[in-house]
């Protein structure tokens, strides 16, 4: 677990601070972090359930939204995410995060917080799936290894469903 200061730290070697909203969220952010995660971005904006904070980290990324008596967390893996979308408007941007069945939009007014942010899911989807392959490819060939075949003698059987004596 990871200390209220060293979180307001990190956020602010990011730049980012929150006056009034968000207060909450980095908090309870401070409860969630393990400690060999680093925050690389982080921006404040509103979901399909209200407002919350996206936070990308070394490992996952994290969506909080903690009001009195609620608290709504999202963990997704960055194996998991199949799909990001961007669109940037006039006033505000919006992503959206597909994973299996599931899909997260998110809107923010911080319209470059949100790109950055983006982008570096992009670059860590990708990085996640090349470790996917190099591990695929130092895995032994599916003839050479398998741990529960056993060999055995093939029986023949007659047209009539009977075994055949072999001699």
């Amino acid at each position: 677990m990871v200390t209220y200061e060293e979180v307001m730290r990190q956020l602010r070697e990011l730049g980012v601070r929150f006056p009034f909203f968000g207060k909450p969220e980095t908090r309870e952010l401070a409860n969630i972090l393990n400690s060999d995660e680093r925050i690389y971005h982080c921006t404040f904006g509103f979901y399909q359930g209200g407002s919350a904070l996206l936070v990308a980290t070394s490992s996952r990324l994290l969506l909080i939204d903690k009001r009195p008596f609620f608290l709504n967390l999202e963990d997704i893996r960055y194996e998991m995410i199949n799909e990001v979308d961007f669109a940037g408007r006039l006033l505000d941007a919006a992503v959206s995060l597909h994973t299996g069945s599931k899909e997260l939009k998110f809107r923010s007014f911080s319209d470059a917080h949100l790109r950055r942010l983006c982008s570096f899911i992009q670059d860590q989807i990708t990085r996640a799936r090349q470790l996917e392959h190099m591990v695929e490819q130092t895995r032994p060939a599916a003839s050479e290894w398998r741990p529960y075949s056993l060999l055995l003698p093939k029986r023949r059987v007659s047209k009539f469903g009977q075994p055949v004596q072999e001699l």
